[in-house]
């Protein structure tokens, strides 16, 4: 699947969290395929073993590059979660989820070699998405339509620059009609011996 950006949304530390749970999860949920299969392998021949998830065990790379030009690339998901707490200093962040394994299944001598990669990219006003998949449609397209729908939910930026703005020019014409009012109030209690009475009273 090709990349795909996703422009004018604002992504709050909160989503990018959830997407990184989400893909914790994936991995997690790989993993414990690939140790059933190793255990229903365990002790037999190898002519005798069909396997369905062989391979290295899946892993996710988190890298944070910040504004003063220094990058780091960790495994640790703890590690990456505290990185955000310093967001301000954060000028984009990556995530990439490789799960790759062979599978003979259907022809025990020869592997299908299937694969899930995940690319995403966020920086201030762009996320970039790659799923991209071997053997793998169903499942590549469910991850890549549940991280999509997770970023399309946030608010979009101009709609929030707008909004602002709107508010902005909103409270300025409040302001600037007190103070007009009260210039016309103290004109005429200046002047309230030269208006008619009744205007005086009203």
């Amino acid at each position: 699947m090709a990349e795909e950006k996703i422009v004018n949304k604002i992504v709050p530390v909160e989503t990018i969290i959830e997407i990184a749970n989400y893909l914790e999860d994936q991995t997690e949920e790989y993993k414990r395929l690939f140790e059933m299969d190793e255990q229903k392998n365990r002790g037999l021949k190898f002519s005798e073993q069909i396997h369905e998830y062989k391979g290295d065990y899946p892993k996710i790379k988190y890298t944070v590059e910040y504004k003063n030009g220094k990058e780091l690339t960790e495994t640790n998901y703890n590690w990456f979660i505290g990185a955000l707490d310093n967001l301000e200093a954060i000028k984009r962040i990556s995530m990439y989820c490789d799960i790759s394994y062979s599978s003979n299944v259907r022809d025990r001598n020869n592997y299908e070699y299937k694969k899930i990669h995940i690319w995403l990219h966020f920086t201030e006003d762009t996320v970039s998405i790659s799923v991209d998949g071997r053997y793998e449609e169903e499942q590549t397209n469910r991850i890549h339509s549940y991280i999509r729908g997770l970023i399309e939910k946030n608010d979009d930026r101009y709609n929030k620059t707008v909004r602002n703005r709107k508010i902005r020019i909103q409270s300025f014409c409040f302001s600037i009609g007190f103070i007009l009012s009260y210039i016309i109030y103290f004109i005429l209690m200046a002047n309230k011996d030269k208006i008619p009475v009744q205007l005086s009273n009203y």
